[in-house]
Parts: structure tokens; C-alpha cells; sequence
């Protein structure tokens, strides 16, 4: 797909506000696996202390903002920014199954995929985020250099390469999108400020925020996921195909947009504060060595992304489509969220 600089780096951009808002007003990383993980495992029997606590109820507002903004994208602001399926057949849903078991199982073993590793786990410094990321990116690369996963995926999704075919390289959206998107941007900038100057200042209003910040840092996560292109599955395997006829370097404004506002803000500032606005403490990731799960579970995540093109945050996103294969992926997603949690509670696998 076609390079598209504006929209990728204010999607980037808007998802380094959700994120750096999430830590600094509640102190908790935004994380899409282990946030939707909280969601599913929170309704099973295993777990039905944990079903309507405060930390089950807030990840799944946190969750209802994704679906909501994934809609207004989808409906409204940006709907060729999703996937279109003409035809459906089998080998589809074979493909869509196994990419959300690979994905759910591979994101549980290593606690967290592009959105908690890349993107929040980069700009904390982690060294245990740099390893996984390094490892579910290289992964990817392989399935698109080696194993020509874009052509694969679009003949799968009967949008064969036309032989010949021109594209541009890049494309620049019209002045009168621009200007929408830009308006986006300052909108959630002034919400933010308005939400985190009064918090600040005035406690007794802090409790009735407290709920509400978690829809809307997911409802902003999701407009910079949409907006950005990365509900494409194309738009993001084009990025590791380079020198390839499918080169797509949007990812780089996503990630640089959404890393380095956040890289500044966290280490800035955000995390030498002693506690976030709304909350005690801040609640950081316990485990920082690098073991063989954290691998394992990267390179299994980073094969089914870099076959699919497809992560958990714009899998939520998608599901405004309706389309059936994002429904499967992201239930087999739920069920390989369950495997591991069902696992840990019989003692199969120890997993911290």
C-alpha cells in the first residue's frame, strides 16, 4: 500500500498521547494483551472472583473505548482504513483461527505484544520489551522476506498482485482531511489538559474521572490505530518488505510518533513523579529478565503477525467491520488467552 506520512505520524502521535495520558493519570502501562487478557479471563470460571472488580471494570471501559472509536472510524472518519474481504472460503477462516491462537498464546507467554513492548516498553528502556521486540519483529521480517507473506495474504483474501500494476509511493491526504485529522488531534490534546488540569487541582473530583479516563484513552488508542493505517494488514507487513515491490515505511511514523512522544514524556517526566494523578503508585511490569518464555512467546507472536499482519490492538479496532474472520481471529485470540490462564491454574505451566 501506499506510503502515507501525514496520517501515519498523527495516528502515531495520538497513540503516544493515549498511552502517556494512561500512565501519568491511572499509572498503568498500555498494554492491549494484558488489558484485553484481564477482560477475558475476568468472565471465566476460573477467575469469577475477579469478574466486576475496579481492575476487571476499568480494562473493560478500556476495551469498550476501543470498540466505540473502532466504529466512528469505521463509519464515519476514516472507513478505507479497514479490511475488505470480497469473497470468503475456508482456507480464510483456517488462517484467521490460527493466526489469533498464535497470537493470544504467543502475547501471553511474553506478557505483551507491539503495544506493550514496542511502544511503551521501548520508551521505559526496557531491556526485556528491546528483546521481545527485536525478536517478534525479526520473526515477521522472515515471514515476509522468506516466506512472501503479502503476496500469500492477499491471494488468501482473492486480492491477487496484478502483474504490472503501478502504484504510488506515497500519498498526501487532501487538505480538507488534513485538516480533520489535525482538529482530532488538538481536540484530544485539549481534553487531555482540561482532565489533567482540573485532577490536579482539585481532588475531590478526582474519583468521578477515574472510570471514565480509562473509555477514553482506549477510544483514543483506537483513533491512532485507525487513522494511521494499521487496521491494513498490508499497510504493516509493507514495512518489512524492504527493497520489495510492497515497501511501506507508515509504521515508521506510527512507531516514531507514538515511541519518541512517549520516550520523552516517560523518562521526562512521567515516571520521576512518586505516584500518577489518579492512583498510589505506579503498577510496572514485575518481571525484567529476559527468559526463554519472553522468546518463545515473541517469536510465536511475531510469526502469526508477520503472517497475518495482524496484532491485538487493531483487531479490537476491526471489529466494527463485522467482517467473520475478525470475529474468529479474535476469539481464537481469547481462547489462546485462556489456554495459558488455565494452564497456570492447574500448574501445567509456570508463567509469571
Amino acid at each position: 500500500m501506499p506510503f502515507t506520512p501525514v496520517e501515519s505520524s498523527i495516528g502515531g502521535l495520538l497513540i503516544g498521547l493515549s498511552s502517556s495520558a494512561h500512565l501519568f493519570l491511572t499509572g498503568e502501562i498500555s498494554g492491549m494483551s494484558g488489558i484485553s487478557g484481564t477482560c477475558i479471563r475476568g468472565v471465566s470460571v476460573q477467575a469469577r472472583e475477579t469478574f466486576l472488580s475496579p481492575a476487571w471494570i476499568k480494562s473493560s471501559l478500556y476495551m469498550l473505548g476501543i470498540l466505540v472509536g473502532g466504529a466512528l472510524l469505521r463509519y464515519l472518519l476514516a472507513p478505507q482504513q479497514f479490511l475488505t474481504i470480497p469473497s470468503s472460503s475456508p482456507a480464510q477462516y483456517i488462517m484467521f483461527a490460527l493466526g489469533g491462537l498464535l497470537v493470544g498464546i504467543g502475547t501471553q507467554l511474553a506478557n505483551g505484544c507491539t503495544s506493550g513492548h514496542m511502544i511503551c516498553g521501548l520508551a521505559r528502556l526496557s531491556k526485556r520489551s528491546f528483546a521481545a521486540v527485536m525478536t517478534f519483529c525479526s520473526v515477521a521480517f522472515l515471514m515476509v522476506k522468506l516466506f512472501k507473506s503479502i503476496d500469500v495474504l492477499n491471494g488468501l483474501l482473492n486480492k491477487p498482485t496484478i502483474e504490472g500494476e503501478k502504484l504510488p509511493f506515497y500519498t498526501l491526504p487532501t487538505w480538507q482531511y488534513a485538516l480533520i485529522l489535525c482538529s482530532i488531534l488538538l481536540a484530544v490534546v485539549i481534553v487531555y489538559a482540561f482532565v489533567i488540569l482540573l485532577t490536579k487541582k482539585a481532588e475531590k473530583v478526582r474519583p468521578y474521572f477515574v472510570y471514565p479516563i480509562y473509555a477514553f484513552d482506549g477510544f483514543v488508542f483506537a483513533l491512532g490505530l485507525g487513522l494511521s493505517g494499521m487496521t491494513q494488514p498490508t499497510k504493516v507487513l509493507g514495512f518489512f518488505d524492504v527493497f520489495g515491490p510492497h515497501f511501506d515505511p507508515s509504521l515508521v511514523c506510527v512507531a516514531v510518533g507514538a515511541i519518541m512522544f512517549d520516550l520523552i514524556l516517560f523518562q521526562g517526566y512521567i515516571l520521576k513523579l512518586p505516584a500518577p494523578v489518579m492512583g498510589e503508585s505506579f503498577c510496572m511490569p514485575k518481571v525484567t529478565n529476559i527468559d526463554a518464555k519472553l522468546i518463545v512467546g515473541s517469536a510465536i507472536f511475531g510469526v502469526a503477525w508477520g503472517a497475518l499482519g495482524i496484532c491485538p490492538g487493531p483487531a479490537f479496532v476491526s471489529i466494527a467491520t463485522l467482517l467473520p474472520q475478525i470475529l474468529v481471529f479474535n476469539l481464537m485470540f481469547a481462547v489462546g488467552v485462556m489456554l495459558k490462564f488455565i494452564a497456570q491454574a492447574n500448574n501445567i505451566l509456570n508463567v509469571t
